[in-house]
């Protein structure tokens, strides 16, 4: 797992031989969402304000070669995540929700250039924003949710028989947060 700076941004890179926790399938390298500056983990209901997070990243799956699948940002509740900012090697670009069940595509030629993405959160709404311009949706409410960003695997040596020195890499130049988060 490695943070680099990279043209004025910053570099998360995972590869498949990486550690990662007992609550994860995948190698991953994250920035996770804490409250008020502390070190508190924050944890916010989809419905006690209007939360969003407004980035501009790119992801890059040329590291990969059996399974090119990588999580840039993501939404994550106590359990499990409740959707993904995802580049899949043949969907493009898009959201996973329903914990794989639902694809929704924001750009099937997407190849790994620097993009805008916006996800906005209100009265069990997720509404997510691609470059200004393609919008999904889906309907969605919870508690303990937070922001993740970075990059998250989808691919491993054992599983997926990737080659030991495979890696994804998301590189992010902006992130902004706006919300109420509370703690759990």
């Amino acid at each position: 797992m490695l943070f680099v700076q990279a043209d004025g941004g910053v570099a998360f890179r995972a590869g498949v031989d990486g550690a990662h926790t007992p609550n994860s399938k995948f190698c991953r390298v994250e920035a996770r969402q804490m409250a008020d500056g502390s070190w508190k983990k924050a944890g916010w209901r989809s419905s006690d304000a209007v939360h969003t997070l407004s980035a501009e990243l790119a992801i890059d799956t040329s590291g990969l070669v059996k399974r090119r699948r990588c999580n840039g940002l993501q939404i994550h509740d106590g359990s499990d995540d409740v959707m993904q900012v995802m580049r899949h090697e043949t969907l493009g670009l898009g959201v996973m929700t329903n914990d794989g069940g639902t694809w929704l595509s924001l750009d099937p030629a997407y190849a790994g250039a620097r993009f805008g993405c916006d996800i906005r959160v209100e009265g069990g709404l997720v509404r997510v924003t691609y470059n200004g311009t393609k919008t999904v949706e889906f309907k969605k409410s919870g508690s303990g949710w937070y922001w993740k960003a970075g990059c998250y695997l989808q691919s491993d040596m054992a599983t997926y028989g990737e080659p030991s020195t495979s890696w994804g890499q998301v590189t992010i130049w902006r992130l902004d947060e706006t919300g109420t988060a509370v703690t759990r």
